[in-house]
């Protein structure tokens, strides 16, 4: 942001007369400075006629009063004054607790460069003619905070796993600034902003985004991981029906089925008044038990690679001791329609 300084300069002109009259005048507000006169009017007794002066003198005497941010700020001490008056002379003035500082110089055109801590300097030319006060204000310098970096590694898995490119970051250093970066092909970004309590996030795409706190106070590097995301495992289906006696066999309601897919899931089942059962979980080897009262449990393994029906029977349990040929599952196949046995 730009900053406007203004020097505001008037003059309080005193002339003693033989008489006693003193007087002064002050010309328009120009430019946002105030001008000195050019004249003035002094004042006379009764009856004696005004006289009109024009100044015009060699040496003159200047009293500057330096104020904090506008005219109607407090007096600023410890100001350094330099001054060049019309003649080239050169002076160097500290203002008082009273924000003044005394000058006599050659009338004309005089510099004076004002400096403080904290404050913006001020540079300034003004047409110095008469002796007189003036005033000027210094503006608070706007102070920038203080910055460091963070150059933050990103590696995979661990702190010994390898960099990691392409890892956006962002968040907020301690004044609240938002940042933005992005890992190269060493697996660093490097951002700054002021010191204190961070906030960031660490994203890429196949990794678990990772959101953490962390006190930045001086610049430096740092470590971090990221850890890839458990990708959800792909979902098939089996729809079994089950039959009495064989696979032209009745329908077979009510038989409980459970067991594990591929990835060590548990799951279960009642087939319904059609002797169906739908089950889903990840694919490969299936585990299965098929029980009923009144009928032998079967149980059986089953590749379950898509989504697909297949087709079981159970055998009726008897009071007597019989051998059995066993448990068949047929699987139809998508060539051709056929039936593949399976023994179990």
């Amino acid at each position: 942001m730009r900053k406007r300084y203004s020097m505001i300069f008037f003059f309080l002109i005193s002339i003693s007369l033989a008489l006693g009259g003193t007087g002064f005048a002050a010309s328009p507000l120009t430019n946002g400075k105030w001008a000195a006169p050019e004249s003035f009017t002094a004042g006379m007794y009764p009856g004696q006629e005004e006289n009109r002066f024009s100044m015009a003198y060699s040496q003159v005497t200047l009293s500057l009063y330096v104020l904090d941010g506008g005219p109607d700020g407090s007096p600023l001490s410890g100001v350094a004054v330099t001054v060049y008056d019309a003649g080239g002379n050169r002076f160097e003035r500290i203002t008082n607790p009273n924000g003044l500082v005394v000058v006599r110089g050659d009338a004309g055109m005089w510099r004076f460069a004002l400096v403080k801590d904290g404050y913006t300097p001020l540079n300034v030319n003004h047409n110095i003619t008469a002796n007189g006060r003036a005033f000027v204000f210094l503006e608070s310098a706007t102070v920038q905070p203080e910055q460091v970096s963070l150059t933050a590694y990103v590696h995979d898995g661990s702190l010994n796993g390898t960099q990691l490119s392409g890892v956006r970051v962002t968040g907020q250093d301690a004044g609240g600034n938002a940042f933005e970066g992005t890992t190269d092909s060493n697996g660093a970004v490097t951002i700054g902003g002021q010191p204190g309590l961070w906030q960031f996030q660490f994203t890429r795409d196949g990794y678990e985004a990772l959101d953490l706190s962390y006190e930045v106070n001086e610049t430096h590097e740092a470590v971090v991981y990221l850890t890839r995301s458990q990708a959800q495992p792909e979902q098939v289906s089996l729809t079994a029906y089950v039959h009495d006696g064989s696979l032209n066999g009745t329908q077979l309601s009510g038989v409980r089925v459970t067991g594990q897919d591929a990835g060590g899931n548990a799951f279960e089942g009642m087939t319904d008044s059609n002797g169906a059962v739908t089950i889903g979980g990840q694919p490969g080897l299936w585990q299965f038990q098929f029980t009923r009262e009144g009928y032998e449990t079967l149980d059986l393994s089953y590749e379950v690679n898509e989504t697909h029906e297949a087709a079981a029977y159970l055998e009726k349990a008897y009071d007597e001791q019989e051998q059995n040929d066993g448990h068949v599952v047929t699987i139809p196949l998508a060539s051709n329609g056929s039936t593949t046995r399976l023994t179990a």
